[in-house]
Formats: structure tokens, sequence, C-alpha cells
């Protein structure tokens, strides 16, 4: 019996070494292009296409070299997963878009910090085993933000979540970091754990918003 649970202890070692060192950076190559196309990711910025598709692990990187006008579109036909999320373009204003609901799934961080006309629709969904962060650089949200796992989501600049778009805390903790925000409405599911830290933050909600009801609780911090 000792060899076998050895043995077995070995095995999960070196499959979660595997797991760990399969993470990769993927960068988009393909300019105007489906996302599931293998051929529109590069492992190097401006390199060859034909790297695959990323996964849960992997980080996707959209730089300078990923377009050539802003007229490019990057399309998202259905649900995607990644890591981390970085839109780090200058010099032109691409699109990504959604043409039906997805869930455009993280278990990293989104940072945009260029230029960006964001048509995704569906769920941004956070859902990350570390704490993660969201930077929009004043790119409007049309999805739903969703907050999942018990870890914190803070926010790194002002977040603008345009029409009915909502935020959804489902477990875990929303750190808002004096940083404001404008949605459609604040919205709290399962009973899981959850905790919302505002700070100074301004909130604008574009539904009724009870401040009174009984499922939450609030914190002097001096």
């Amino acid at each position: 019996m000792r060899k076998i649970i050895q043995t077995s202890t070995l095995f999960i070692f070196v499959f979660l070494s595997y797991q760990s060192l399969s993470a990769s950076v993927y960068y988009w190559v393909g300019k105007s292009g489906n996302w599931n196309n293998a051929q529109n990711w590069s492992y190097s910025s401006g390199g060859n296409g034909g790297a695959g598709i990323p996964g849960t692990n992997d980080n996707v990187i959209f730089d300078n070299l990923s377009f050539d006008a802003s007229k490019n579109t990057v399309t998202v036909p259905s649900n995607v997963q990644m890591h981390d999320f970085n839109w780090n373009v200058t010099q032109f204003r691409p699109t990504l878009i959604s043409y039906v609901p997805v869930n455009f799934e993280l278990t990293g961080s989104y940072t945009v910090n260029g230029k960006l006309k964001n048509k995704i629709t569906g769920q941004l969904i956070f859902n990350s085993s570390a704490n993660s962060t969201i930077k929009t650089n004043g790119v409007h949200l049309i999805a739903d933000i969703v907050k999942r796992s018990d870890n914190q989501l803070k926010l790194l600049d002002d977040i603008y979540l345009e029409g009915n778009a909502k935020i959804v805390l489902e477990e875990g903790e929303l750190n808002t970091n004096s940083k404001n925000f404008r949605i459609y409405e604040l919205v709290f599911e399962t009973s899981l754990s959850k905790k919302l830290i505002l700070d100074n933050s301004v909130c604008v909600f574009g539904n009724d918003f009870d401040p009174d009801r009984p499922d939450l609780i609030y914190s002097d911090i001096n």
C-alpha cells in the first residue's frame, strides 16, 4: 500500500507541474479574424500564426503588431477562457465583438491600456484562484461583470457599463478602490460569502439600489 501511495503522489506532482508549465502567452497577429482560428495567434509579437487557441491558463496580448487599421475586427463567436487579457493597442482603435452573448472568462486580470471598441455582450467573468484586477482605460463595457471564487477583484480605474449591464457578485470580495462606477444595478447572487468595499467611490445606478437591504453589512473603517 505504501508503494501505491508514493507512486500516486509522484503522479499528482508531475501532473500539476505539467499543468503549470503548459501555460503560454498568445499574441494576436490575425488583424481581422475569428478568435477561435489558431492561425490568428502567435507565440511572439508580430510572429507567425498557428500557435493554437488560448486556454484557461494562457495570457492573451493584443499590441500594435496585431492590427494594421482601425477597421480591423476580432470576432468572439462563442465562450472563451484565458488567464490574463491585455489590450495594448495605441496606433489603431480596432473592435472586439461578439454577435451573440458569450462568457468571456478570466482566471486572472483584465487590462486595457490602449484604444478599443468593446462590443462583447454576455458576461465578463472573473473566476480566479488568486486576487485579480480590472482596468478599462475609459472603454465602456456592455457585458455584465461577474465575480466568482473566494478572493478579491479590485478596480484600477473608473468603470462604466452601458445599457442594462450590471455587476454580479457571487462570491469573494469586490474592492472598488475609491474608483467610481456607473452601472445598471449591483446584484448579489448565491449564499456564498461575499464582501463589498466601496471606500470613497461614487456609485451611480440605473436601477434602484436599496442600501438597507438585510444581506448587506457595513463596516466603519478608520
